[in-house]
């Protein structure tokens, strides 16, 4: 016969079950709370980063006084090339074209932007926009700016086309 302080096998397994289902419920009530706070920073992640590029695409854009020069001696190609850049938006940039005239000689060969009042982030993302390189770039303070110029495009013999986000093809430096 059995004596009376041995433990009954069944209130074991019940006891250790009510352990183990109380440790699992802290475990499923911790991975809850984890899932919302990750939840609550991807949502906070996600809305700020929508609004700033909401921002960035409600902006008008910069409008740049340019003058277009003609640096490799092809009859009319500032003037034409002006026409085709008045108005038109690229990137974040609209181009008010005041200026179509010759540069100082013809033999550039390739095309480049001088930037007077353009700071140089945003005269390096024209550039990458317009197919130029960071070496077509050249920033430079101008005393004499009658005409309130941003940039000057100085268009030399790698005159090519690129077609802007509005689908049209313009001859670009």
């Amino acid at each position: 016969m059995k004596s009376g302080n041995t433990k009954n096998p069944r209130s074991n397994a019940q006891r250790k079950a009510s352990g183990f289902r109380w440790k699992s419920r802290l475990l499923d009530a911790a991975i809850l709370v984890s899932t919302v706070v990750v939840g609550v920073f991807v949502f906070s992640v996600a809305g700020r980063l929508s609004s700033t590029h909401a921002e960035r695409n409600d902006r008008p854009p910069r409008v740049l006084r340019t003058q277009i020069l003609n640096g490799c001696g092809q009859s009319g190609l500032a003037a034409v090339f002006g026409d085709q850049l008045a108005g038109l938006a690229i990137e974040e940039f609209r181009f008010d074209v005041v200026d179509r005239d010759n540069f100082d000689n013809f033999k550039v060969e390739r095309s480049f932007i001088i930037a007077y009042t353009l700071p140089p982030e945003d005269a390096l993302r024209l550039a990458r926009a317009l197919g130029l390189s960071e070496n077509d770039v050249s920033m430079m303070e101008r005393t004499d700016n009658p005409w309130g110029l941003d940039i000057s495009i100085v268009l030399g013999r790698t005159v090519r086309p690129v077609t802007t986000p509005a689908g049209t093809a313009v001859d670009t430096p």
